[in-house]
């Protein structure tokens, strides 16, 4: 393991070719030219909740909010497809695939419990009422337990 003894300034990290930063530098400013496009080429309610995330070969990795939108883009494909793949950047293009952005910050681990609602006095005994001229038994059972709640 490498220590450093004096402190560096960083931005020869951004003059090596190869460097790692460099290299996510150029894979930031592909995706925003190609989130470009598709916002350019995509009707307006798509391009609001879906973006590019990824260019893998000839697959172009799009993030939509839910599956709605991803539905709505499957149904798209064919159109944009051909769109996208008149622009010099995308020229390779030959696939489309989605994944529906994930929502982590609605996530509970907490069992949900649900409130029983408060019946009135009045629709407690309409319920007792109509349980004792009911002959079914289990139906009979079913509105005093409600009755009950």
């Amino acid at each position: 393991m490498k220590y450093f003894t004096t402190p560096e300034h960083c931005s020869h990290w951004f003059k090596q070719e190869n460097g790692l930063l460099i290299s996510y530098q150029k894979k930031t400013q592909q995706l925003l030219q190609l989130n470009n496009l598709w916002q350019y080429h995509v009707d307006q309610g798509l391009a609001s909740n879906s973006c590019i995330a990824n260019f893998q070969g000839v697959t172009l990795v799009i993030e939509v909010a839910n599956a709605s939108w991803g539905t709505r883009l499957h149904y798209c494909v064919p159109d944009v497809l051909a769109q996208l793949q008149t622009d010099q950047l995308l020229q390779g293009l030959k696939n489309i695939t989605w994944y529906i952005r994930p929502q982590n910050d609605h996530i509970t681990h907490e069992p949900l419990l649900r409130k029983r609602s408060q019946l009135s006095l009045e629709t407690q005994q309409l319920l007792h009422a109509v349980a004792n001229t009911v002959t079914h038994d289990k139906l009979k059972m079913a509105l005093l337990h409600l009755a009950r709640a």
